[in-house]
C-alpha cells in the first residue's frame, strides 16, 4: 500500500461538534468493536473506511491510542472562554445568566434533554455574535432561534463546547455545596416559636 498521511486528532480543538456527535452515534450503534473502530478512524482522521482497512494493524492500534488518550482527557475547566473567534466572527457567552429570556430558558431546558444530539443548538443559544465591546464587557445579539446559526455551530471546536459544559458542571457542584452548607447552618439556628 502506498504511504498515506493522516491528520490524527490529538486535542479536543481538532474535532468539531458535528464529528463528536457522529462519533457518539457510532459508539452507541450496534455492531462489532472492530467495525466501530474502522468507522471512528475514518471519521476522525477524514479518510475512507477502505483506507483504514488497508492500514497495518499496528498502525491502527497506535492511532486508536492517540485518539483514546484525547477522548479520555478531562477538559480543562479553567479554559472556559467567554469569548472566542469562530468563522471570522467574534462570539460571546451570555453575559448575564440571571437575565435569560423565557425563550432562551425554555429552549435550553428542552435541548438539554438530549445534550449530545443537540449540542450545536445549545451552543448557538449560549454563544452569539458580539455586537458591542468595551474593555472586558460586551453585548451579544438578541436571541433568535435560527437553523442557520444552529447548523453553523456544528463546525465549532469541541474544546469550546466541553469547557462550556465543564463550567456548568462546576457551577452546579458549587451551588449544591453552597446550598448544603446553608441548610446545615439553618438547622443549627434556634427555631423561633
Amino acid at each position: 500500500m502506498k504511504e498515506i498521511k493522516l491528520s490524527i486528532p490529538s486535542e479536543w480543538c481538532d474535532i468539531t461538534i458535528q464529528k463528536y456527535q457522529r462519533y457518539v452515534e457510532i459508539q452507541e450503534a450496534k455492531g462489532s468493536d472492530k467495525n466501530k473502530a474502522i468507522k471512528i478512524l475514518s471519521l476522525l482522521c477524514e479518510v475512507k473506511p477502505n483506507i483504514v482497512k488497508q492500514m497495518e494493524y499496528k498502525d491502527m492500534i497506535d492511532i486508536i491510542g492517540v485518539i483514546k488518550k484525547m477522548i479520555d482527557a478531562e477538559p480543562d475547566k479553567t479554559k472556559f472562554r467567554k469569548r472566542f473567534e469562530f468563522n471570522g466572527e467574534q462570539y460571546g457567552f451570555i453575559p448575564n445568566l440571571s437575565k435569560l429570556t423565557t425563550g432562551e430558558y425554555i429552549d435550553l431546558e428542552e435541548y438539554c434533554k438530549e445534550p449530545i444530539k443537540n449540542l450545536h443548538i445549545i451552543m448557538s443559544i449560549l454563544y452569539r455574535k458580539i455586537t458591542f465591546k468595551s474593555g472586558n464587557k460586551y453585548a451579544i445579539e438578541n436571541y433568535d432561534p435560527d437553523e442557520f446559526k444552529e447548523d453553523l455551530f456544528k463546525g465549532c471546536p469541541m474544546d469550546i463546547a466541553l469547557c462550556c459544559l465543564g463550567f456548568f458542571l462546576t457551577l452546579g457542584e458549587q451551588l449544591a455545596h453552597s446550598s448544603h452548607s446553608y441548610l446545615k447552618a439553618q438547622e443549627k439556628k434556634p427555631q423561633k416559636a
